[in-house]
């Protein structure tokens, strides 16, 4: 299933199968959940709501049947451990070497 970007700080995508009346969202855990039975009208009310967890969790959350269909990985944002790389260092002249 096509899956659009939603602009939201916990979901990622939404998609909507009209024949089988399947919304699935994608969530920044890296969940995507299926959820049955939903009508247009719902997956459209999310796409167009202000705030769109806020619609899931009065509108969606809890009122339809779901399944987990997949966990996607999430990309990581630690940097790849290695070597610093070490700046010139620059040495301090003595007192004779300044004259």
């Amino acid at each position: 299933m096509d899956r659009t970007p939603i602009g939201s700080s916990g979901i990622v995508s939404a998609g909507y199968d009209d024949k089988s009346r399947v919304m699935e969202l994608e969530f920044k855990s890296g969940k995507v959940v299926q959820y049955s039975g939903v009508l247009y009208s719902t997956y459209d009310g999310l796409l167009e709501s202000e705030s769109k967890g806020q619609f899931f969790k009065e509108k969606i959350k809890g009122k339809y049947s779901h399944k987990t269909t997949e966990v996607l990985k999430k990309k990581s944002k630690k940097k790849k451990k290695g070597k610093k790389k070490k700046g010139k260092k620059k040495k301090k002249k003595s007192k004779k070497q300044k004259k």
